[in-house]
């Protein structure tokens, strides 16, 4: 019988940065060189895993590492690994231009970072990483090369069919994922989205099919070309009108505390149709847990927990055979 293996994926780092819209009293502060990384949401971390543990979904929690935060993040972590069992390394390709944190574009600068990036979880961890998640969803070839030269046998990055210019000042979020296979694949070393003969397997992110993606990333792409002085007061009103037209300004499975959880339900949707007609099928989706902490009071965020309740729910209320279970088992268990 065609099972749907659930994959949940957490991007596990600090708070959000404070530039970010509603974050400006309790985020981080990227804007100096010597980040003090903020991790007020940790005092929720129990519960959040506690949540995952009692349902039975299977959680693999990609940990921030690299050369703005080097082990500060991590060190925050180490208590909690036993309890987190499924871990990975979380890449964010920054670098200090003499004023603030910014995603790199230089392809050198990108491999250095990927590279003493996983030098330091390793010294730190102990063990070296075998599963990766790049911040922002950022790739590239040369980033997927080094990813592969440092043993990573899975990525779990890509984003199918979305690409961004740049968010706040055009300082993060830079990506390219058009026209990338939206199964499970080995990519090119010539081209990271397209089936190749690299040892590395990429791990799509589950989205909308490809006809439907310019509809639903139309708002995101707006905001791209948004100077960073009109960003903060201009992604407000992306949400409220977005969800209020039902619209998930995202084409790919991220639970978050901005947008309505049912914008999920469609892309579940969607592989539960090809299971049904007798193929195996991997659902992969992200979260930031961070978003456990509610920005404006600094408390538990109960909204966004009934949320993930809610996404939860509906899996478990499927009428075929769901599989939850970390993302390389999904990889080695699915017949795809």
């Amino acid at each position: 019988m065609a099972k749907l293996y659930v994959c949940l994926l957490a991007d596990t780092e600090d708070n959000h940065p404070s530039y970010m819209p509603g974050w400006a009293k309790f985020g981080t502060d990227y804007d100096v060189k010597n980040v003090v990384p903020r991790f007020e949401w940790l005092n929720h971390f129990d519960e959040l895993i506690d949540l995952f543990e009692k349902r039975r979904f299977l959680v693999t929690w990609f940990l921030r590492t690299d050369l703005c935060l080097r082990n500060k993040a991590l060190n925050r972590f180490l208590p909690y690994l036993k309890k987190l069992k499924n871990f990975g390394i979380h890449i964010h390709t920054l670098e200090w231009d003499g004023k603030i944190w910014r995603q790199a574009i230089d392809k050198k600068s990108q491999v250095k970072i990927v590279n003493e990036s996983i030098k330091i979880f390793t010294k730190t961890i102990g063990t070296a990483p075998r599963f990766s998640r790049m911040g922002w969803n950022a790739m590239s070839s040369e980033i997927m090369q080094e990813l592969e030269r440092n043993k990573i046998i899975l990525d779990c990055t890509a984003v199918p069919g979305y690409s961004s210019s740049g968010f706040f000042g055009k300082r993060d979020n830079i990506l390219d994922w058009k026209d990338s296979p939206r199964k499970l694949y080995n990519p090119s070393y010539g081209n990271y989205k397209k089936q190749g003969d690299m040892k590395i397997l990429e791990l799509p992110i589950s989205s909308k099919e490809q006809s439907h993606i310019m509809y639903n990333d139309f708002f995101s792409r707006i905001y791209d070309y948004i100077p960073r002085r009109l960003s903060n007061a201009f992604l407000p009103t992306v949400i409220s009108l977005a969800n209020r037209m039902k619209i998930h300004t995202h084409s790919n499975f991220m639970i978050s505390p901005n947008w309505n959880a049912e914008s999920t339900f469609g892309i579940i949707d969607s592989l539960v149709k090809s299971v049904r007609e007798g193929n195996d099928e991997i659902l992969a989706g992200y979260f930031h847990p961070c978003d456990i902490l509610d920005p404006k009071t600094g408390k538990m965020n109960r909204p966004y927990l009934d949320k993930i309740n809610r996404v939860l729910d509906h899996l478990e209320d499927l009428d075929i055979d769901i599989v939850p279970c970390s993302a390389y088992d999904a990889t080695r268990r699915a017949r795809i």
